[in-house]
């Protein structure tokens, strides 16, 4: 699934905006209701942006987190 996050979170290192989901900033809640709209009038777009997201997210499992901090 694509995402929509806040500017403000550390999630927002894991979304490419406009590839994998949408990052809006803080306290405007104007810019959330148009990335839910954009997912709501382009629906076609959710599975792109889901594929996106699951393949950027692939960075982040465990197995490369372990391998992180063993270098650390």
């Amino acid at each position: 699934m694509p995402v929509i996050v806040l500017d403000r979170v550390g999630t927002k290192e894991c979304v490419a905006d406009g590839v994998s989901g949408f990052i809006y900033n803080f306290n405007n809640l104007d810019e959330l209701a148009d990335k839910i709209l954009f997912f709501y009038d382009n629906r076609e777009k959710i599975q792109e942006f889901g594929k996106a997201a699951r393949e950027s997210i692939k960075q982040y499992s465990w197995d490369n987190y372990i391998e992180r901090a063993k270098k650390i």
